[in-house]
């Protein structure tokens, strides 16, 4: 016998979000892991479709649209306990690289201008990153004399 989706309870859920994992967390009481189906199926490239549901006299349907470009799709993990099913969807990894969009021949044209003093600062950085102990203060020195090559660069 064919059933509607009209048939199915939406159970209760949460969504918490961490710092390297996102958790989606579904009230499943009175089911066992043997009643539970969990299906994930990718809608074009860029998202992916969860969907739980499960079936004892009462029956439940839950679907979650997230982004593949976000979570790491390979490394979701599910599992049940007390009556809940936890899905962890890891966060794929930031870029933390810094793209300056000049061609190298404007920004040596604007440190040219600047009479040498971004040089000397730009230099600066690059010294201090030798140096272990000032690696920090280097690093930020030469966050901000990128910011202001970047301010410079629009006015």
């Amino acid at each position: 016998m064919e059933t509607s989706s009209e048939e199915y309870v939406e159970p209760h859920c949460s969504w918490k979000r961490g710092k390297e994992f996102d958790t989606i967390e579904i009230d499943l009481d009175g089911f066992t892991r043997e009643d539970v189906k969990l299906t994930i199926q990718p809608i074009g490239e860029e998202i992916l479709v969860i969907s739980i549901m499960a079936e004892t006299p009462r029956r439940i349907q839950k679907k979650f649209e997230i982004p593949s470009r976000d979570y790491d799709v390979g490394k979701l993990h599910a599992t049940i306990c007390s009556g809940n099913l936890s899905i962890e969807k890891p966060k794929k990894a930031a870029s933390n690289k810094l793209e300056i969009s000049k061609p190298k021949s404007e920004f040596m044209k604007v440190i040219q201008e600047s009479g040498g003093k971004m040089q000397r600062k730009i230099s600066y950085g690059v010294e201090c990153c030798s140096k272990p102990i000032a690696a920090v203060s280097a690093f930020t020195s030469l966050a901000i004399v990128l910011l202001a090559y970047k301010y410079y660069v629009k006015c």
